[in-house]
């Protein structure tokens, strides 16, 4: 993955699944995943792929990173009330 300054322009929201509709949870999710699994950047940079990727507003990009970052600890809160 290039540095973000090198990215060309015509490559804004080439991974968003549908340019009629924002993306939903699941597809910055599985937006995150990918990249993660790249190993092309750090992932405090994220965000701002996918601001870029899936052409969407920072803030919206950002408050979707921090929900993904938190999923292991939603997953584990879930897996101990239905445990108990």
């Amino acid at each position: 993955m290039q540095l973000m300054q090198d990215l060309p322009e015509e490559h804004r929201g080439a991974m968003r699944p549908d340019p009629n509709r924002p993306p939903t949870r699941e597809e910055y999710w599985q937006f995150f995943d990918y990249l993660q699994g790249t190993g092309k950047t750090n992932m405090m940079a994220a965000a701002k792929y996918a601001e870029f990727y899936l052409d969407v507003p920072k803030k919206k990009a950002a408050e979707a990173f921090w929900d993904w970052v938190d999923l292991p600890n939603k997953r584990a809160k879930l897996e101990g009330l239905l445990d108990s």
